[in-house]
């Protein structure tokens, strides 16, 4: 490569091209980036570069160490490592920067036959347990072979979420189990005890979580996520650190936050794009924990007096609010340009005041003559419902504090007695018609009835739906990700795309917020490939997965051998089933022949299957 060298430029021309030189042995690491340059610029030639230690005695064996990954270590592993050499081999020491991740998985058996994951396909009783990569684990297997389930169990331990009465049932048939979890480089337990539904005579297992301790007759059961997590955290759960030898008990709130958030499922990622509840789970993501100025606006006011002043600052409040979280989001954005972004806005509208309850308690009276008038409490609670729709909440609290009134909603509760006894003289014959010399008097009842009610507590009500009637939003490039092409950037909502956008959309969202906010806890999802086509899922899905691994434990349940082989998964976990009974057949690196068979087996549709598949394509890929 050096100029002056005997070798001809034709011959440089020929050697150094891609078909023929896929890699070059250098002897320094340092002159790697310059030979890259030259070959470059030269010949168009990007090799990969191996450091060559061409030892002559042993003191120099050694010197010029790189790094292969592999599963056992053969002269094959060697050559597969290779041929995909940006995720297999290293010429610098791997920094594992995970410094959270989930190391192994034991579940207790429950015995009698009744646990569905279990520890050997023979011997049923035994228990379950699972070793994970800290960076990428594949779980494949068929249908019921337990990867859901076993995901279950680990987002349970971690987080003690479990959404349905009947997979929390469920996960009960096993006894405790026990996740063991790295955390800046010291190792802590997590145990969460299963009990036993069958040991007492119970019929209900919410029992077990704090309804109906009592055992009474009759008790309406009513299944609660948030109250089953509490009680399963508060009663079932310990969290020791591992100090040599010894276990010691830790606050386990502080650290399972540090540890866990949540899995994902993609559909479950497209029922929140599709609703509103896209805003929440932005909220939760972006601006939990932030300082912004807190939502329960105006709720401390005591007296009409005071909540009117803090409606006269209102706007005031959300401008604030408003530039707070498009700071936040904004910063986000500027990461992402030509590829999502995070909108906010906040709505202006107002809810009515329940005027009827607020005033009259009992609708069962609404009818009644209000203070012995020909009018209804009802006619009175619906011209203070058009004072407040045409005056808005400002000018109508003013004119209740001032006893201001204007006078023409009186003269319409005159017009309305009128009408009221022309309609049915015998219903109001004994009542007291409204008229010019008792309007004074009407309007004081009036005042008193608002005087004396809860109408500062319902209007407050109505301040904090005002307050927190905003709108998070996720948009996505629909250019992005679909052609080579150049396009111009076209924004659109998540819940007006296609199915597969919404899934691509929501995806890359969870993926580049981990990276920006630094989040490298376990990012555990189940069946990513859920409406996505090949071509997205190798061209983009896999080449994240590569990057995020390298910082992030990724567990993946997945039926697509294309995430699988081109990921380079590090650990793959083959799971079996009998339909009663779940467990682990094999598990190892990716590139290992038996785990290759294994991957042939389950995703592929078999040896015959895929031979038939590369013949068809032969052709195509020949040219």
């Amino acid at each position: 490569m050096k100029k002056g060298s005997h070798l001809s430029g034709a011959y440089k021309r020929q050697v150094f091209t891609k078909e023929n030189t896929r890699f070059i042995g250098v002897k320094n690491i340092n002159s790697v980036e310059g030979s890259k340059n030259r070959l470059l610029t030269d010949f168009n030639c990007e090799p990969n570069f191996l450091l060559d230690n061409d030892s002559h005695d042993i003191d120099s064996v050694g010197k010029n160490n790189m790094w292969i990954k592999g599963g056992k270590i053969s002269f094959k592993m060697f050559q597969e490592a290779l041929l995909d050499y940006t995720v297999s081999v290293s010429l610098f020491e791997p920094n594992f920067e995970q410094k959270s991740y989930i190391k192994g998985l034991y579940i207790q058996s429950r015995g009698g036959d009744r646990s569905f994951l279990t520890g050997d396909k023979l011997e049923k009783d035994r228990d379950f347990f699972l070793t994970f990569s800290p960076s990428m684990n594949c779980l494949i297997g068929g249908r019921g072979t337990g990867k859901s389930t076993l995901i279950d169990m680990l987002q349970f331990v971690l987080s003690q979420d479990c959404d349905k009465q009947s997979k929390l049932e469920f996960l009960c048939n096993h006894a405790n189990a026990f996740v063991l979890y790295v955390l800046e480089d010291a190792e802590y337990i997590i145990e969460v005890s299963l009990p036993d539904v069958l040991q007492e005579n119970r019929d209900n297992i919410l029992q077990y979580y704090g309804q109906n301790r009592e055992n009474r007759y009759g008790y309406p059961y009513n299944y609660n996520s948030d109250s089953i997590k509490e009680w399963t955290r508060s009663q079932y759960t310990k969290v020791y650190k591992v100090e040599g030898k010894f276990f010691k008990l830790v606050d386990k709130t502080r650290i399972l936050e540090k540890m866990f958030d949540r899995r994902y499922s993609v559909n479950e990622l497209v029922r929140t794009a599709d609703g509103e509840k896209i805003t929440e789970f932005i909220s939760d993501l972006m601006l939990k924990n932030k300082n912004l100025p807190r939502p329960n606006y105006g709720l401390r006011t005591q007296t009409l007096e005071s909540f009117e002043a803090k409606l006269q600052e209102l706007d005031k409040y959300r401008r604030v609010r408003k530039d707070s979280i498009l700071k936040i989001i904004d910063d986000f954005n500027q990461t992402q340009v030509g590829k999502l972004r995070i909108c906010y806005e906040q709505i202006d509208r107002w809810e009515v005041p329940d005027f009827e309850s607020t005033l009259f308690k009992s609708n069962s009276t609404l009818n009644f003559s209000f203070e012995n008038y020909r009018i209804s409490k009802r006619d009175v609670a619906d011209i203070l419902y058009l004072v407040y729709q045409e005056l808005g909440i400002k000018g109508f609290v003013n004119v209740i504090l001032k006893q201001n009134i204007p006078n023409r909603y009186f003269i319409l509760l005159k017009n309305i007695s009128e009408e009221n006894f022309a309609k049915h003289e015998n219903k109001w014959r004994n009542n007291s018609e409204i008229n010019d010399s008792n309007i004074p008097y009407l309007k004081t009842s009036i005042y008193s009835l608002i005087a004396n009610s809860s109408l500062l507590d319902e209007l407050k009500r109505v301040l904090k739906e005002h307050v927190a009637n905003e709108r998070l939003f996720l948009e996505f490039n629909i250019n992005s990700k679909e052609t080579s092409q150049h396009l111009d950037i076209l924004y659109k909502e998540v819940s007006v795309l296609s199915l597969g956008q919404k899934v691509v959309a929501m995806l890359d969202f969870l993926l580049a917020y981990s990276d920006y906010s630094k989040d490298f806890r376990p990012l555990i999802i189940d069946q990513p490939e859920d409406n996505l086509d090949n071509r997205y899922i190798y061209r983009h899905l896999v080449q994240q997965f590569r990057d995020v691994k390298a910082q992030r434990q990724i567990i993946l349940a997945t039926h697509n051998a294309t995430i699988v082989t081109n990921s380079m998964t590090d650990q793959v976990v083959i799971m079996e089933s009998d339909g009663a009974h779940a467990w682990i057949e094999s598990q190892g690196y990716v590139s290992e022949k038996f785990i290759k068979n294994h991957i042939i087996n389950q995703l592929e549709g078999g040896r015959d299957s895929f031979k038939h598949k590369m013949s068809i394509y032969e052709t195509a890929l020949s040219e």
